[in-house]
């Protein structure tokens, strides 16, 4: 997962734990819509078309990483959800903006 943790910390200053949280977020969102990539490891890299997700699932996925996160994906971030790590770096980005407008943590 350090491919993916590089990824997160470059949303904006997030601390390992933050990064690390990021991911298991997503991932888990990924394996509650589709069961069957249980096993299957997740890279930043790693694109959600080439695991079989279609674009239904996709969003059901992005509306579970909002659910998880407490955050709003708007149309504008859409477009950066076709691989893990761009995720992961838009959840940073968007859990970062959170934090310093309520002046907490990001979760």
């Amino acid at each position: 997962m350090n491919d993916v943790s590089d990824a997160t910390a470059e949303a904006g200053g997030l601390s390992a734990a933050e990064t690390s949280y990021i991911g298991g977020g997503i991932a888990s969102a990924v394996r509650k819509v589709k069961p069957s990539l249980a096993a299957t490891p997740l890279e930043a890299k790693t694109r959600f078309d080439d695991l079989g997700i279609s674009s239904m699932e996709l969003i059901t996925i992005i509306f579970e990483i909002e659910d998880f996160f407490d955050i709003q994906i708007v149309d504008r971030n859409l477009d950066g959800f076709e691989t893990y790590g761009e995720s992961c770096k838009i959840v940073g980005r968007l859990l970062a903006a959170k934090q310093a407008a309520t002046g907490g943590t990001a979760r």
